[in-house]
């Protein structure tokens, strides 16, 4: 029951999110916001989370502080998506690496997980809207098939991109790139 609820729970939630950014009524100011201590506090959140599955996360940054323009909120909710996908899709005993990197114009945010890798079918609908692809969680994680339509939404409005990088069997890395600012 409390699964069933949790889910439901987590699909309005990105439906509703999902909607207001298709919509373009998501409105928000940007401001400067330090990318490299909102990806650290980010994987904080999540080490509790992994640990349960016996999953260890690193983080590592090249960067002291690395200024982006954005909302903080949505930028955490986009990194946050991420870097929860990479823990629920990877096995027990895996390690999940999170690496923010920048140059004079952008900043890479990659989040490499141990997991079943995507399939060149995945490839073709993975940031499409409730399309669940062939990878399962591999605990009790819901999935709702919206959350990385809603990242590459966030990253457009903020003027960036997500790509994935993937061999079957090998594992997913997911890139999230943003102008400096």
């Amino acid at each position: 029951m409390e699964q069933t609820t949790q889910y439901m729970l987590r699909l309005i939630e990105d439906t509703l999110s999902s909607s207001a950014l298709e919509q373009g009524q998501l409105v928000f100011t940007k401001t400067p916001v330090d990318i490299v201590q909102l990806v650290e506090l980010v994987v904080l959140k999540n080490r509790i989370g992994m640990q349960q599955k016996s999953q260890t996360i690193e983080f590592s940054s090249s960067e002291g502080a690395c200024t982006v323009s954005g909302s903080e909120r949505w930028l955490n909710e986009a990194v946050d998506n991420v870097i929860n996908n990479a823990g629920k899709f990877s096995p027990p005993n895996t390690t999940i690496t999170v690496t923010v990197k920048a140059d004079d114009t952008k900043v890479s945010i990659r989040i490499q997980d141990q997991g079943p890798g995507l399939t060149e079918e995945d490839k073709k609908y993975l940031f499409q809207p409730f399309k669940k692809l062939s990878a399962q969680p591999t605990g009790d994680e819901i999935s709702t098939g919206l959350g990385l339509t809603i990242v590459k939404k966030i990253l457009e409005m903020h003027g960036g991109s997500v790509t994935a990088e993937s061999t079957q069997g090998a594992g997913a890395t997911f890139i999230l790139h943003l102008p400096r600012g």
